[in-house]
């Protein structure tokens, strides 16, 4: 068994009360939980800005709007804002021009509505003023992580199909010899991820980690699926990224009989939808068949 590579966890309490998250369309591996991509330190540079799950994303349906208070916290009499300007960390480290993710709404730029946010950290930034003078606020970050699209390969331990073959009568080859039949998974992204290094803009060095897939906790099922009957197979093995074939010898089997094995994968922090895969050679391209051969019948002996 590979055990996924945990990175540091990000755990708890980010203080921003300054806005509102409202997603949409959310589909919901983490690490292992919404906990493990959050940061207790204040800094939204080091994690995502909630533990609850709202600021994680399944790619495809990366849609949200980030919402400004109207007026200053706390103030009283209330003092209303008058203008905002929402900025993007980018890759170097700077921030972008003003943004807005189609025509802002009339009323209503006070809120940054985003849509098909490409996979990776997505950190963004207000500043907000108070008159036409030009009076602003400090600015206040907010950051989300729109998960990779995942794939999945699977591959046998052996090169061909003669070596995946065994008699019934015998079971399948024992675990720990060289004739044990396994099966791995190997998760990966399909899209590099977006990363946000370097400075913040205000002399803050941004600590997001650069993740692989071997950092998110993936959830497997296998299966096994009988040539010629075909279908969605037979649930052998779950929550693991490899499978090895266990059978009980049998000396009941009178024909031969042929099967491939699949794994289907997700993450375990959000559903973004099973990837399948079914189980190739050890090199190649071509199909994994395991075939379990009768005991055959005793020969007859003749004389001439």
């Amino acid at each position: 068994m590979k055990s996924a590579s945990l990175f540091t966890k990000l755990a708890a309490g980010l203080g921003l009360a300054f806005f509102l998250l409202l997603a949409g369309q959310l589909r919901a591996q983490t690490i292992t939980s919404f906990a493990d991509l959050y940061k207790n330190s204040g800094d939204p540079l080091q994690g995502t800005s909630t533990n609850t799950g709202n600021t994680v994303f399944c790619s495809g349906s990366a849609a949200f709007t980030l919402v400004s208070s109207l007026t200053v916290p706390s103030s009283t009499p209330a003092v209303p804002y008058s203008t905002w300007n929402w900025q993007e960390l980018q890759a170097d480290g700077t921030w972008s021009a003003t943004i807005q993710s189609g025509a802002p709404v009339p009323g209503e730029l006070h809120k940054l509505r985003m849509t098909d946010a490409e996979p990776g950290w997505h950190t963004y930034r207000v500043i907000a003023a108070v008159s036409a003078a030009g009076c602003l606020a400090d600015p206040v970050l907010y950051t989300v992580y729109v998960l990779p699209p995942l794939a999945i390969e699977a591959r046998a331990n052996k090169a061909t199909d003669e070596a995946l073959t065994y008699c019934a009568e015998n079971g399948a080859p024992a675990s720990g010899t060289p004739e044990a039949i396994k099966f791995t998974a190997t998760p990966s992204f399909s899209t590099q991820p977006r990363a946000v290094p370097g400075s913040g803009g205000t002399g803050t060095v941004s600590t997001l980690p650069a993740l692989t897939a071997a950092d998110f906790k993936i959830n497997y099922q296998w299966y096994k699926v009988e040539v010629g009957v075909g279908g969605a197979g037979t649930a052998v093995g779950a929550d693991d990224d490899e499978y090895e074939v266990s059978e009980a010898a049998t000396g009941s089997a009178t024909t031969v009989k042929q099967y491939t094995y699949r794994v289907e994968a997700n993450y375990q922090v959000k559903d973004c939808g099973l990837k399948n895969a079914v189980a190739l050679h050890s090199a190649g391209t071509g199909t994994a068949t395991v075939t379990v051969t009768p005991k055959p019948g005793a020969p007859v002996i003749t004389i001439e």
